[in-house]
């Protein structure tokens, strides 16, 4: 399963074809994400699931190669900055991203395993992502919570941590 941003005039119809290559899967797509009227306007910025097994890989790449859009996927720790760094070569391009995402703000977080659209002709610094990718390098700033290291006077070992005199 993976998720996408609802876009500002996205209907249902709009990306269960999308998604999933037919305006049929529109059913599949409403009870996925416990939408009752598939007529019903969709909010911008609104996270639906998308169920990888259904989705027309053909057709999603005919439309992507045309288009010259492709998905990414947010990774662990990530934010808008990463990701815009990481696609267009810098955070020039985070308002853009924001914009095209319809995300209301370039500071909200975003959830791993979201789809955001990226416009390849938005490319701000193509050495920068070109060097990223070929290291298969992952912009993500958020630092990890690490284990706590234990330490004060009920862990230290005399003579070693400190000496008695």
């Amino acid at each position: 399963m993976s998720k996408i941003i609802v876009l500002n005039g996205q209907s249902l119809f709009d990306i269960a074809l999308q998604q999933y290559g037919t305006v049929d899967s529109v059913f599949r797509l409403a009870e996925e994400n416990n939408i009752d009227n598939i007529t019903d306007d969709l909010i911008p910025g609104t996270e639906l699931i998308i169920n990888e097994n259904y989705k027309s890989k053909t057709f999603e790449n005919e439309i992507l190669k045309e288009s010259n859009l492709k998905y990414v996927t947010v990774s662990s720790g990530q934010n808008l900055f990463d990701l815009s760094l990481q696609e267009y070569g810098s955070t020039e391009g985070v308002a853009q991203l924001a914009k095209d995402n319809g995300i209301n703000s370039i500071t909200d977080s975003i959830n791993e395993g979201t789809q955001l659209i990226i416009d390849r002709n938005k490319i701000i610094n193509a050495n920068v992502v070109n060097d990223l990718k070929n290291k298969n390098a992952i912009v993500a700033s958020r630092i990890k919570e690490t284990q706590e290291v234990n330490s004060g006077i009920g862990y230290w070992a005399i003579g070693i941590d400190f000496i008695v005199s």
